[in-house]
This record gives structure tokens, sequence and C-alpha cells, in this order.
């Protein structure tokens, strides 16, 4: 936990990641936030030759989580950039055009059961339907502008890969699966959201309240 070597620093935090898909009360686990912090003061020493590897944990364990705030934040939107750049420094020249499996994809729980293993959702997502297995997978909310498809966080937009091109053909809000590959975020199962249905979700107390009473 304490190496001076980025190195280990990674191997340590994604040792813890893996304990918990194995053993989620572990009593040797660390907390995300401690893990944050090691992550946070590597991110502010210079180096402009990181490995791929070390923003895949960046984002796995900074994504933002609507349902709990931590005082430790980084910009995505520069890391996803990096990471690009360091895959294609990287691994570009020998993997080219191949398919990269996503490693993890976010799920709905809390702290690093939040991550869910990609074992567990590659077969299903690959066909790009709707079955009962997604359930333990977090919906993201997210807009398509210029054929390209930003996860909308809070205020941030975070440009994700589209899985399937295809799906992206028309400027709207969209909701997505969030996995992550070595190259970055990449958004499975695009759906198209109707901005009416999302305009009376979000507004559905106000409109309640102007409603009169009917037989």
């Amino acid at each position: 936990m304490n190496s001076p070597t980025e190195s280990d620093a990674q191997n340590y935090i994604l040792a813890n990641i893996i304990l918990s898909q194995k053993s989620a009360n572990s009593e040797i686990l660390r907390t995300v936030p401690e893990l944050q912090d090691i992550l946070q003061k590597l991110w502010e020493r210079p180096n402009k030759n990181r490995s791929p590897e070390f923003y895949l944990l960046v984002l796995l364990l900074f994504w933002p989580d609507g349902a709990k705030k931590t005082g430790n934040t980084l910009d995505l939107k520069v890391c996803v950039q990096y990471m690009r750049e360091s895959y294609e420094r990287t691994y570009q020249k020998y993997l080219r055009f191949r398919y990269l499996v996503p490693l993890f994809f976010l799920g709905n729980g809390g702290g690093l059961q939040r991550l869910v293993h990609q074992i567990k959702f590659t077969s299903l997502l690959a066909d790009e339907h709707e079955t009962p297995g997604m359930e333990g997978l977090q919906r993201i909310e997210g807009e398509i502008r210029n054929h390209k498809v930003f996860a909308l966080r809070g205020r941030d937009q975070i440009e994700v890969s589209p899985h399937n091109p295809a799906s992206v053909y028309n400027t709207d809000l969209v909701s997505f699966y969030l996995g992550f590959t070595i190259r970055g975020p990449v958004a499975y199962n695009i759906r198209y959201v109707k901005k009416s249905a999302q305009f009376v979700d979000k507004h559905n107390k106000h409109i309640l309240q102007r409603v009169e009473k009917v037989d």
C-alpha cells in the first residue's frame, strides 16, 4: 500500500477489486476512498508515459456515483483522453482493430460491489437485446451529439465509445449500460429515451399538484 512505485500501487488496487468479487466481506479489503487516495496521489505526480491500466483503475474507482458523494474527484474527461492516447501508444500496433473485451461493468451495488466482472454479462450484451439477466447492471443516462455518445453524470459529460456504432444514428437522449475496456468506457445496449416521457418523470410531482380531482 505504501510502495513508491506505481506498478505496485496498481497491483494492490487491482487485488482489492478482484478480492471484492470473490469475498465482499473480507476484513482486509480497503474502502473505495482509501484506494482513491492512492490513485489521487499518483495522479498528481507528473508522468507522460502511464499505462492504460492506470487510467482504467481511475475510471473504475472515480466514476461518479449518484447515490454517494466522496471528497475525492478527478477530471474523468481528461482521464478518458489520456487513456486513449496511452492505448494507442502501448497496444494499438499489436491489437489493431481486434475486439476489446470489457473487463468490468458498472453495476447497481455500492463501493467496490458496483463493479461487476465481465464474465457475468459479456454473453448477455453481445446481441444488444435486453434480457432478464441484466438487472444487476446500472443504466446510465447519456446523450448523442455529432455521432458521439456522452455519459451525463451531474455536470460532467464524458465521451464513451458505442459498442454498436450502428445504434448511434440520431441526436437525442439515450440510456445504456457502461463497460470498461483497456481503451476506455464503452456504451452497451444503447436505447433512445423519449423526451416527453423524461419530462413527465422529471416534473411528475409538480404535474400531479396541478391536476384537479376527477371521477
